[in-house]
């Protein structure tokens, strides 16, 4: 009489265990290389935003020097454009241009950074003004337009706040120029003092150049 074999096809339990051994593993695999892709673009994307943040500071500024007229003095200024003019109320961290646009009367612009430990860069912008026999810009006083340029995201966070503007008014021996030195904190911050946390741009402009 023929024997009826009564086993039929499946799996033991050592091999489900195996199986779901080798399955978690690859999962972990899996979600660890997903994380670390997920940190790694968010990390660009903070390194971006200050980018962004910075480089449209300075761009404004820049812009500025562009329009800088030689023929006449800001207040406070012996030629076309000063650091740290002799100007109550607004500190040893400043710039100020003579700058005149196209078919425009001349303006008056001062970069500063502000007091404290939240300190941004304003401008502070007087429009329509006329140079004196002295060459020295007259301006309405009714004229003054100050304004925060720098992103609402961030603080400054230079050690040493003076580094911000610098450089050399341009007389007859020197060209003249002025450095920009930016290091942007977030606001949630303390410090810069972990990898990562703060962007520093720098930049040296010159009157006139594109």
């Amino acid at each position: 009489m023929p024997t009826i074999n009564r086993r039929r096809p499946g799996y033991t339990l050592l091999e489900l265990l195996i199986s779901i051994a080798i399955f978690a593993g690859v999962m972990v695999l899996a979600l660890g290389a997903f994380a670390r892709s997920a940190n790694s673009s968010a990390k660009s994307n903070l390194v971006r935003e200050k980018s962004e943040a910075a480089r449209s500071l300075i761009d404004q500024i820049s812009n500025d020097f562009r329009y800088i007229d030689k023929t006449s003095k800001p207040q406070g200024c012996s030629a076309s454009f000063c650091i740290n003019p002799l100007v109550s109320g607004l500190g040893q961290n400043s710039v100020r241009m003579s700058i005149k646009y196209p078919n425009q009367l001349n303006i008056m612009k001062t970069y500063f950074v502000s007091n404290g430990s939240d300190a941004v860069v304003r401008v502070q912008e007087y429009r329509n003004c006329t140079p004196n026999t002295s060459a020295v810009l007259s301006c309405p006083p009714d004229g003054v337009n100050t304004t925060t340029i720098l992103d609402g995201k961030y603080y400054l966070g230079n050690d040493d706040l003076l580094k911000v503007f610098d450089g050399i008014t341009e007389t007859t021996a020197d060209s003249g120029f002025l450095s920009i030195n930016i290091v942007l904190k977030p606001k949630a911050a303390l410090n810069c003092d972990a990898p990562g946390t703060c962007y520093e741009l720098k930049t040296t402009l010159v009157p006139g150049a594109i």
